[in-house]
């Protein structure tokens, strides 16, 4: 009864992730001129989204080997391409397959059934592989928005600089304190993770340009907003929460919203597309 109740509390949660995506996306289509969607849609040139789809499983090869140095602490030494392997599995199961086992429980069954290491400190690596990324991801935010055209006056001021060796020490301090296994992680982990960022915005931006020609740097401070939003556990793999972001936050930049819109739905396509190998090696993947 009580394996029954979980599987129905797993279901409930997919559909409700399913119905808040779709929403989002209504939400965002709702913005725009279908006829200025296909005017963009024709500037594109597929070359591009090829090279964006590259560059996406670029940063996840680097995103593979960060979560490699994090497990060095617990002296796992995973082989590079059976955890690349992993990744891959895992991200298709965050995004294709919402109502089983999420990605992250899956790579931390994998992990331990290879190893006598307790479960649970797979658990702590991978939630802090995460919190290090979101970190990353908000140091990049703080230093670019203020070159951004939709950035609050007050974010202008120096001061909100201060935020950054401010925040790391605190990190550091609380790693230390309670996690000090991952201590010599922390910060290789952080440079990755700000290189992970730096080669998505890059494909973003060349999708954008492509799309709308809008400058780099609007970009990117949108991208780095958005991905926050897909951070947020309540929808489908982040799918719609990109495209709301890029639909409020372009017209304030001065772009029409349906450029912004488009620019979010490729590259939600193309984590889609990057994801689906995943679940064609998900049965070949051996134990080692």
């Amino acid at each position: 009864m009580a394996n029954n109740g979980r599987s129905s509390k797993k279901r409930l949660f997919a559909v409700i992730k399913i119905v808040i995506s779709a929403i989002a996306f209504y939400f965002a289509f709702q913005q725009i001129d279908f006829s200025e969607l296909v005017r963009s849609l024709k500037k594109l040139h597929w070359g591009v989204v090829v090279l964006a789809i590259t560059l996406y499983y670029l940063s996840q090869i680097i995103s593979t080997y960060r979560l490699a140095v994090v497990l060095k602490c617990l002296e796992d030494r995973v082989p590079f391409l059976w955890n690349l392997k992993l990744y891959l599995v895992g991200m298709a199961y965050n995004l294709l397959l919402p109502g089983g086992i999420g990605g992250d429980a899956y790579k931390v069954f994998r992990y331990s059934s290879r190893s006598s290491i307790p479960r649970k400190k797979y658990i702590t690596a991978l939630l802090g592989d995460r919190i290090i990324g979101l970190i990353g991801i908000l140091t990049l935010l703080i230093l670019l928005t203020p070159l951004a055209g939709f950035a609050p006056m007050w974010w202008n001021n120096s001061w909100i600089w201060i935020l950054i060796p401010i925040g790391l020490i605190i990190c550091y301090l609380l790693v230390k304190r309670f996690y000090n296994m991952y201590l010599a992680s922390l910060f290789p982990t952080l440079g990755l993770s700000i290189v992970v960022q730096l080669v998505q915005i890059l494909a973003i931006v060349l999708v954008a340009n492509q799309v709308a020609g809008s400058a780099a740097i609007d970009v990117t401070a949108v991208f780095l907003a958005s991905t926050i939003a897909t951070a947020i556990p309540v929808f489908l793999g982040g799918l719609g929460a990109r495209e709301v972001v890029f639909g409020m936050l372009f017209p304030m930049l001065g772009y029409p919203p349906e450029d912004g819109v488009l620019i979010a739905v490729i590259f939600s396509s193309i984590i889609v597309v990057t994801s689906l190998p995943g679940l064609l090696i998900s049965d070949k993947l051996p134990n080692d």
